[in-house]
C-alpha cells in the first residue's frame, strides 16, 4: 500500500488534496448578505473539493453560494463563469445556473478568513429532483443523451485560456492516478485497474489526439442533472461545471455513458440508448465509437482511484466520497469481460454504421482484444 500522501504529478491534484473550506451555515449567511445583499438561511450541501450552501432568501428565492477551495486557481473560476455566460448567450434554453452579481456588480468576490482568501460566487438555484433519485427509464436516457449533445453544440464555439486546465477527472490523465490505484483494497479490482491503465496509455490514449476536440461538460451524471415533477419527468437543470475543460468530444460521451451502464449479462443496454440519442443531435464518427468502450472503462477506473485516495485522505467525509464505488467496481469487471468487438459493433450500428464482411474479417479476435485489456 502506498503512502496516502502520495499524489500524482499533475498540479491540480492539490485541490483534491487540500482541505475543503470549513465555513458554518451562519458564516455563509453573513457572506451572502454582506457581498450579495441576500438575507437568507443557509444549508450545507455535499461537495467534493469546495463548499456549497443552499440559500433560502426571505423573499422565497433560492440560490447556491459557492466557496471555492483555497487552492483553486482564479483562472479556473473565471473559466467556469465564462462557460455559464456563453451558454446563456448562445443557448438560453439550456437549463443551467445563472450568475448572480454581487452588490459591487462582480461575478466573483474574495472573502478573507484567518489569512486565507476564498473565491466566492452566487448562482441561481436549480429546481427539481436529482436524476439519481428517480427511476431510470429509456425515455430519461434519451433526454440525457440529447441534452448533452445540445450542450456540446453550445460549447463548441467557446474559447478561453483556462480551458486546457490540468484536471485529474480528465480521462486523458488516467495514468497520473497510478499511485492511487495501489490503495484499492480489493485485489482483483486493483489488478484490473492497474493493467487497464497500462493498456489504455499504450493503445487508446495516442488515438485521441486525432479526434474532434472542443470545450466539453465532462461531468454528466445523475447527481448533476435535475428533473421536474412531470410524468414522465423532464430535465429541468444541469449544474456543477467545475470539471468542464477542452478535450475530445467522445470523452464527454464516455463520462456520461459510464453512468448508464446496466447490471446483468448485458452492461450496454442503457449505454446504447444514451449514445443513440446523443447521435441523433450530434453524429458520432466511427473512430470515436471504436474508442468509446475503453473510454468508459477509463472513467470507471478514475472514479475508483480518486475515491479510494480521497476517502483515506479525508476519513470524516468517507461516506460521501466512497458513494457507490462497490457498484462501479462491479460495472468495471462486467464491462471488461464483455467482448470488445461486440460492444463496438453495437455502438456503430446504433449510430447508423453497418459493417461489411471485409471490415469484420479484419477485426482482431475477441481473445486478442481481451488480452489487450488484461
Amino acid at each position: 500500500m502506498v503512502d496516502p500522501s502520495t499524489k500524482p504529478r499533475i498540479s491540480v491534484a492539490r485541490t483534491l488534496e487540500s482541505e475543503p473550506p470549513r465555513f458554518t451555515s451562519s458564516a455563509a449567511e453573513h457572506i451572502a448578505l454582506r457581498n450579495f445583499g441576500i438575507e437568507a438561511q443557509a444549508e450545507l450541501l455535499d461537495s467534493e473539493r469546495d463548499q456549497n450552501f443552499r440559500l433560502r432568501s426571505v423573499t422565497g428565492t433560492q440560490y447556491v453560494l459557492k466557496i471555492a477551495n483555497a487552492e483553486e486557481e482564479p483562472s479556473a473560476i473565471d473559466f467556469e463563469n465564462a462557460v455559464l455566460e456563453h451558454i446563456r448567450t448562445v443557448a438560453p434554453n439550456i437549463p443551467v445556473p445563472r450568475i448572480v452579481a454581487s452588490t459591487a456588480n462582480e461575478n466573483v468576490v474574495i472573502h478573507s478568513f484567518n489569512g486565507v482568501n476564498y473565491l466566492v460566487r452566487c448562482l441561481t438555484w436549480l429546481h427539481g429532483k436529482r436524476v439519481d433519485d428517480v427511476e431510470p427509464t429509456p425515455g430519461l436516457r434519451k433526454q440525457l443523451g440529447m441534452e448533452l449533445a445540445t450542450l456540446g453544440r453550445a460549447l463548441r464555439g467557446l474559447i478561453h485560456p483556462a480551458a486546457c486546465k490540468p484536471l485529474l477527472w480528465d480521462i486523458q490523465n488516467l495514468a497520473e492516478l497510478t499511485p492511487w490505484i495501489a490503495d484499492i483494497e480489493d485485489s482483483s479490482t486493483r489488478a484490473l485497474c492497474a493493467t487497464f491503465v497500462t493498456s489504455f496509455s499504450e493503445n487508446t490514449l495516442p488515438k485521441l489526439a486525432a479526434l474532434r476536440s472542443q470545450v466539453i461538460y465532462n461531468d454528466l451524471h445523475g447527481g448533476n442533472v435535475y428533473v421536474n415533477n412531470d410524468s414522465p419527468p423532464k430535465i429541468s437543470g444541469i449544474g456543477d461545471f467545475g470539471d468542464t475543460l477542452y478535450g475530445p468530444l467522445i470523452c464527454d460521451v464516455a463520462v456520461a455513458a459510464a453512468y448508464q451502464l446496466s447490471m446483468g449479462d448485458d452492461p450496454l443496454d442503457g449505454v446504447i440508448e444514451f449514445v443513440q440519442a446523443y447521435n441523433s443531435i450530434t453524429a458520432l464518427e466511427r473512430e470515436e465509437l471504436e474508442l468509446l468502450p475503453d473510454l468508459i472503462m477509463a472513467r470507471l477506473v478514475a472514479s475508483l482511484a480518486i475515491a479510494t485516495w480521497r476517502a483515506r485522505r479525508f476519513p470524516e467525509n468517507r461516506d460521501y466520497i466512497i458513494g457507490d464505488t462497490n457498484l462501479v467496481a462491479e460495472q468495471l469487471k462486467a464491462l471488461s469481460q464483455f467482448p470488445t468487438h461486440e460492444a463496438t459493433r453495437r455502438l456503430r450500428e446504433a449510430c447508423g454504421f453497418h459493417d461489411g464482411p471485409d471490415f469484420v474479417a479484419n477485426q482482431q479476435s475477441d481473445e486478442e482484444l481481451k488480452n489487450r485489456r488484461h
